[in-house]
């Protein structure tokens, strides 16, 4: 008798969104996650059917694609191959799915819809204050309106430089902050789509948009010369009737445009808001704009306006202060009780004319006073800043167009005793869905994890930066060394498919690879181990999310990459560059050769090239490739590895070339031994910078020294990630010194660098166990290695099939461990159980077989489904 098998067809996406609006590619790629309580179920064919209607599309009336069935287990990134889609239309879908049960499944309906796909569908112009600009003044933009119908369908197509927020008749359209997200502007701007079908009323209505500086107007830090132009805006609201009739309503100088009452505003130092200039009813209907400007029509940045097809940045985190102290008369110092990107509101009714100031930092020196240090006061010409006027009436002050890296706040000007609901802290970050989740039973290294994460979400900024405060910038070496790690914790295809074509475009602008991408800050061209991002982080976008696309649209600039550095190279050693950053006790550490670093990644880069050359059956390059690797490699050992002592020279190179597969079979093990010696002979004190870090906890554990690894990240002396947390730092410091390790904090440089969490991508491969054996996670590894004192770790990743889980307990010589192998998936669960007299035994009591590797380790090879295996040791 046939078993019953249930599926259920979830999570749809169009461009890795779900129902996304603003769609401007002409064959966006579909995707799905099929759901099952059974064991051993996979997709065996797929149907796609797309309509105009939601009617015609529950009717069976596919009138724009049906696929057809199709033969195949893919489920992600398939391009829709219909008839020509059109701007701003919305188009649904759904999907059938045939299992390997001969059963059939339907998916719900769900949607996409279509951007303003060319050129000449904007009709607006772009508008601007231009010559009444004031320097850091916001401006503010109105045009009334006439809704001449029952609406059906409202969008708005809007890209306000640097910064905007946009309203309906007072109430503001969308929850986004610090929109749209920065790019290189003279290449390409990003536009939004925002739905305001509910929110325009019947006869008179009112936009308004007021703009901020951003990246685009900041004129202000890093010389002043970084400005592309003074703020603009352009805005077209499509209105679809009930009876049919469609209007566009189009920004032009027929808008009015006035000063608004944020009186000074840049991305680095801070907000001023003087609400006594507040105009009640400014952006709603019936007020009198008769003062005010006409706008004025301007040119456009000279890129291409392209839709903004990332999750925005929110507000995404809300807290309240660990404590306020008064340091001195009216001087409070407001703890928030870790370090993060974002703001404070401020909640008070005060009499008008007077001025409460905010100043942010990182850290307090011992007589509780801000050390304004590590924001890069020394840069910014000021502490991170946000002062506030009061006009008589009750208050909740927040920045729009600014935010700050900060634990603590200076406030002055308050003429009360704060309570804690005086201020709330807000974070900030781009709003990607976590897709990660660990936890083990080990405190130190939880909260370790955790200080990772919240270094990474207070630099999820729209791109990657290195750090909230001085720069918030995004380097190449910064976001390569912690790509996978983001991958990890968070659903980030869009994420950096942006960053990717951000490198690109930065390059376009610059003519060459650059050290930071997007932006006019640019710091000379790329390093070899910057400029490898070119290559690393589309590959890593491939073993994640079997993400094609991105490495074919990149391949040539990936070539090109490869070739630049052979240009460069004399006997296939590369000698310019910039090594391994912020080892212990200094910058750059130079008893890793910076052409070392560089060669290495040359070689990275080269047998990367050849990995891609091969996914897009380019033949030719394959063999070209491979070769110029071996020759890079040979040359590479010649040159840096020392036979006798079986070491490149330190943690960081001997790491670092185990990783790449720089070192020669035969001296794989001797190269593992001499990391191992040398970090035990230190005490377990690891001597890296950013590179370094990222890979030796991960070599040690490949190599059998897994207890060293253990010890080494729970150093609770300096160096040592648990020796910062005992320090009370949240987040990852950009030295490993901190800034309390000198008795006084001082100039240490920034407190919240995320480019020494490359290493959490190993807690998720190795202690959890959960890694790619196929691209993206069509096959998978469950291999978790039982490190140090842990007696339990348990966690899950979100692949595009669907949710990976892995719990593990030992107890005495036993172990357990539970997996759910996501539909349309397999997977090898390596149990560690090799070297002892074990019986494993399934969920079904029944004995399992197991197989061996060919470094002898015990695995079992499973379906998808729910499964749980004993090792009982047979004493």
């Amino acid at each position: 008798m046939k078993n019953f098998i249930n599926i259920d067809i979830k999570n749809l996406r169009c461009e890795f969104l779900e129902n996304p609006l603003g769609v401007d590619v002409m064959e966006p790629r579909l995707g799905w996650k099929l759901y099952s309580s059974s064991k051993n179920v996979y997709q065996e064919a797929y149907q796609i059917m797309v309509s105009s209607s939601r009617d015609k599309c529950k009717a069976g009336e596919y009138d724009l694609w049906d696929s057809r069935k199709v033969l195949s287990e893919k489920t992600s990134s398939i391009k829709y191959k219909g008839k020509e889609l059109k701007s701003n239309e919305i188009y649904y879908w759904k999907v059938k799915v045939w299992d390997n049960y001969g059963d059939s499944f339907f998916s719900e309906i769900n949607t996409f819809e279509m951007g303003l796909l060319q050129e000449d569908d904007w009709k607006a112009k772009w508008i601007s204050m231009d010559w009444k600009n004031k320097a850091g003044w916001s401006p503010i933009f109105r045009k009334d309106f006439n809704v001449k119908g029952k609406v059906k369908k409202a969008r708005a197509y809007i890209s306000g430089l640097g910064y905007f927020e946009m309203t309906i008749n007072g109430c503001r359209v969308g929850d986004n902050v610090l929109d749209p997200a920065q790019t290189d502007y003279n290449i390409r701007t990003f536009y939004v789509t925002h739905d305001m079908t509910y929110l325009l009323k019947d006869n008179s209505n009112t936009v308004g948009v007021m703009l901020g500086d951003g990246f685009y107007h900041q004129n202000k830090v890093w010389g002043g010369n970084m400005a592309y132009g003074v703020p603009r805006l352009i805005c077209q609201i499509h209105i679809e009737y009930n009876d049919g009739t469609k209007e566009i309503i189009l920004s032009n100088n027929e808008w009015k445009c006035f000063y608004g009452p944020i009186v000074l505003n840049n991305i680095y130092s801070g907000e001023n808001y003087d609400s006594r200039l507040e105009q009640k009813g400014w952006n709603e209907p019936n007020f009198d704009d008769s003062q005010w400007y006409e706008a004025e029509e301007v040119e456009g940045p000279a890129g291409k306006l392209v839709s903004q097809m990332i999750p925005p940045i929110k507000r995404m985190e809300y807290f309240h202060p660990k404590e306020i102290k008064e340091i001195k008369k009216g001087i409070y110092i407001v703890d928030m009780g870790r370090n993060f990107a974002g703001w404070t509101r401020l909640k008070a009714n005060l009499t008008a004319g007077t001025e409460v100031t905010m100043r942010h930092s990182e850290s307090v020196y011992k007589d509780g006073t801000p050390n304004f240090s590590s924001t890069g006061v020394q840069f910014i010409g000021m502490p991170q800043t946000h002062k506030y006027i009061f006009n008589g009436e009750e208050k909740v002050f927040e920045p729009k167009f600014n935010y700050c890296g900060f634990r603590y706040i200076e406030v002055t000007g308050l003429p009360f005793i704060p309570e804690e609901s005086t201020f709330e802290g807000v974070a900030v970050y781009t709003a990607l869905e976590e897709s990660g989740e660990f936890q083990c039973s080990n405190e130190d290294i939880n909260n370790i994890h955790k200080m990772v994460k919240n270094t990474i979400t207070s630099n999820l900024q729209g791109n990657i930066t290195d750090c909230p405060t001085r720069e918030k910038c995004g380097w190449l070496g910064d976001a390569m060394i912690i790509a996978d790690s983001i991958m990890y914790n968070w659903d980030a295809v869009t994420f950096w498919e942006k960053y990717t074509k951000d490198i690109e475009s930065t390059r376009k602008a610059n003519g060459t690879w650059m050290m930071i991408a997007p932006g006019k800050r640019v710091c000379g061209e790329a390093a070899p181990a910057w400029g490898a991002a070119q290559v690393q982080i589309p590959w890593y976008l491939y073993e994640f999310y079997n993400d094609v696309e991105i490495v074919e649209d990149q391949y040539d600039a990936i070539k090109e990459w490869t070739n630049y550095l052979l240009s460069k190279a004399e006997e296939y050693l590369i000698s310019f560059g910039i090594g391994d950053w912020w080892y212990p006790g200094g910058r750059e550490n130079l008893d890793v050769p910076h052409h070392l670093i560089s060669t290495a990644y040359f070689f990275q880069s080269t047998i990367l090239t050849a990995k891609i050359a091969k996914v897009l059956c380019r033949t030719e390059d394959i063999e070209v490739y491979n070769e110029l690797a071996e020759n890079i490699k040979k040359a590479f050992n010649k040159r840096y590895y020392n036979k006798e002592k079986s070491t490149y020279g330190t943690q960081t190179a001997d790491s670092f070339a185990l990783a790449l597969g720089l070192v020669e079979d035969e001296n794989e093990l001797k190269v593992a031994e001499t990391i191992a010696n040398d970090i035990k002979y230190r005490g377990f004190h690891v001597t890296t910078g950013h590179i370094g870090t990222k890979y030796i906890f991960e070599m040690l554990t490949d190599y059998g020294y897994e207890d060293y690894a253990f010890n080494a990240l729970v150093q609770k002396e300096y160096p040592g990630f648990v020796h910062l947390l005992n320090e009370g730092y949240t987040t990852i410091p950009e030295r490993w010194e901190g800034d309390k390790d000198y008795g006084e904090p001082r100039n240490t440089g920034s407190l919240s660098h995320p480019f020494k969490g490359g290493f959490d991508s190993w807690i998720y491969s190795h202690i959890l166990g959960i890694k790619a054996d196929a691209p993206g996670f069509k096959k998978i590894t469950i291999k978790p290695y039982l490190i140090g004192d842990l007696s339990w770790a348990k966690g899950s990743y979100e692949t595009i099939y669907g949710k990976v889980k892995c719990q593990w307990n030992r107890e005495c010589d036993n172990f357990r461990i539970k997996v759910t192998i996501p539909v349309n998936t397999s997977a090898k669960v390596y149990l560690p159980v090799e070297g002892k007299i074990y019986s494993v035994i399934d969920d079904s009591k029944e004995k399992v077989d197991l197989q061996s590797d060919k470094n002898k380790k015990k695995y079992i090879e499973i379906e998808s489904g729910e499964y749980e295996f004993i090792g009982i040791h047979n004493s």
